[in-house]
């Protein structure tokens, strides 16, 4: 791997905190196609283009419960993901503004493609 290939690897792989993103673990992106086909079950979409007219995919720790996760490994999983910058907290200033929804920020989403079969 060349020099620029891997400055290439590091500007493809800024989450939107603008640091590196993680590697994610099977768990993880396991995860992350467990919360995205939630969010598709959820507005009726059936593929992630669909998510474009959705500007906030909101995920929560409770949806990898109903996926089949313990609470524990959840609450585990969803923080990695959070922390990872693969799911963003946007903090509204009070407890019922408090969200979190899947990285997205790309116009067409493609960054989610990678989860979605």
């Amino acid at each position: 791997m060349t020099q620029s290939d891997n400055l290439l690897d590091y500007l493809n792989n800024i989450n939107t905190n603008g640091e590196y993103k993680m590697t994610l673990t099977e768990n993880q992106s396991a995860a992350m196609t467990a919360l995205i086909k939630n969010c598709l079950d959820v507005m009726g979409g059936t593929c992630v283009a669909d998510l474009v007219d959705d500007p906030w995919v909101y995920a929560r720790a409770e949806d990898l419960v109903n996926a089949g996760w313990t609470q524990k490994q959840a609450e585990g999983t969803f923080g990695s993901l959070v922390a990872g910058g693969y799911i963003y907290h946007d903090v509204g200033g009070n407890y019922t503004n408090d969200l979190y929804a899947l990285d997205g920020y790309d116009v067409d989403f493609s960054n989610l493609l990678q989860f979605h079969k």
